[in-house]
C-alpha cells in the first residue's frame, strides 16, 4: 500500500503547485491494470489512461472471465481483450 500513499502524495504536491495531473499506466501485464485503477481511484486525478498488454493468467483471472480461457474457438483474442476492457471499465465505476 506504500505505492498508493506515494501516489496520493505526488498528486497533492502537483495540485498544491497549481498543476493538473493525469494517471498513465503503460504495459500493464495481467492484473496490474486493476492496481492502476486502485491507485487512480485513491487520488483526485481527473484523467486515467490505461494500456493493458495482456490478460491475467487463468489462475489469476477474475472468476467472471475464466470462461474465455477454455479455447480460442470459444472466444477470439479480440473478444477476450474486449471482455477484459469491459471488466476494467466496470471496476472503475
Amino acid at each position: 500500500e506504500h505505492f498508493l500513499v506515494a501516489m496520493a502524495d505526488l498528486v497533492s504536491h502537483a495540485e498544491s503547485s497549481g498543476r493538473k495531473t493525469a494517471f498513465l499506466g503503460m504495459h500493464l501485464c495481467g492484473r496490474l491494470s486493476e492496481r492502476a485503477i486502485e491507485a487512480f481511484s485513491s487520488t483526485n486525478v481527473a484523467i486515467c489512461v490505461l494500456s493493458p498488454c495482456c490478460l491475467p493468467s487463468l489462475e489469476d483471472a477474475p472468476s467472471e472471465l475464466k470462461y474465455m480461457y477454455g479455447s480460442r474457438k470459444m472466444t477470439t483474442a479480440e473478444e477476450q481483450f474486449d471482455a477484459w476492457e469491459s471488466y476494467l471499465e466496470a471496476k472503475r465505476r
